[in-house]
């Protein structure tokens, strides 16, 4: 269903009249819940606007093309997803591709009916179906996930949140609304070593920033199958050991004292709280129980 609409951005600039998409998702899902499931939110070319809920990205596609947009889930758990085309209603092959970065960003592809069941039996995580939790904000592609993963490695958060928005200025820039898309594998390259280095101050890791964007740059082959998870566990675990700075991507590990403060702060809700409750619902699940480690990818279907 759609509808033409307008409305004022989160600066306060009135944002361009375009098309409403709506995009139905899961029962279950939250988009509340999924944004703060961890810190992602925090990295451009994210905006999360919390009074109203509404989340904002900056995507390029691979035609060069830029595009702006948000995301609401007006009403209750399970309701569809508002899309605003900010930067104007794409055209019927852009859109495509925006929506199902979309559904990427949001994993709303993703069957969690087992993971679900099993937090029902799980006294600790009961909450999970109730807050339609569960799932973990994603970015667009494999390319800037894997970037942010080896920018946040050996470092506090907030020392990578800041590296990594500095990255961000690197990108296009998306004009009125105050921000950049996020730099491509191409366009670091560009950049080069050095002033990578100027840039983001991350040091030793800036090698292994442009060793990644060479390899999507160079179009290797199999990544296309790892992006979309059309690879076996062990293809999966062969590929986050050949990233170099990151090989602890994927891992699904939890400090003991998080869990520990999050259970003293259990009927808190502030982004912590949340954000080590649903790493704690997905890291007791590959623990105690091989379904759980299939859910995840972590384990071969018998």
């Amino acid at each position: 269903m759609q509808s033409v609409t307008s409305r004022r951005h989160a600066t306060g600039r009135r944002s361009p009249i375009g098309l409403a998409t709506r995009l139905k998702c899961p029962p279950s899902f939250s988009l509340r819940e999924t944004v703060l499931s961890h810190g992602w939110y925090e990295l451009v070319p994210f905006r999360w606007e919390d009074a109203s809920s509404t989340l904002y990205r900056a995507e390029v596609l691979p035609d060069g093309s830029l595009h702006y947009f948000s995301l609401r889930q007006p009403g209750r758990l399970g309701r569809s997803i508002q899309i605003r085309w900010l930067t104007g209603d794409p055209a019927k092959e852009p859109k495509s591709i925006l929506i199902a970065r979309i559904r990427r960003i949001l994993n709303l592809d993703l069957d969690l009916a087992p993971f679900l069941s099993l937090c029902r039996r799980e006294p600790r995580l009961r909450y999970v179906p109730r807050r339609g939790a569960g799932r973990f904000l994603r970015c667009g592609n494999l390319y800037e996930e894997v970037f942010k993963a080896i920018c946040g490695t050996n470092i506090a958060w907030k020392q990578a949140v800041l590296a990594i928005n500095r990255v961000g200025t690197l990108g296009e820039p998306m004009g009125e609304f105050g921000l950049n898309a996020f730099p491509g594998a191409e366009k670091l390259l560009r950049v080069g070593e050095s002033r990578l280095r100027e840039v983001s101050r991350l040091g030793y890791r800036v090698p292994y920033l442009l060793d990644w964007s060479r390899r999507v740059a160079e179009g290797e082959t199999g990544l296309d199958q790892v992006e979309s998870g059309r690879v076996a566990p062990e293809e999966q675990k062969r590929f986050r050991l050949s990233v170099r700075g990151g090989r602890q991507l994927g891992n699904p590990v939890l400090p003991a004292e998080s869990v520990r403060w999050a259970d003293s702060q259990r009927e808190g809700d502030s982004r912590d709280v949340r954000a080590i409750r649903s790493l704690e619902c997905l890291c007791l699940l590959v623990r105690v129980s091989p379904l759980g480690q299939r859910t995840l990818g972590l384990q071969p279907k018998p």
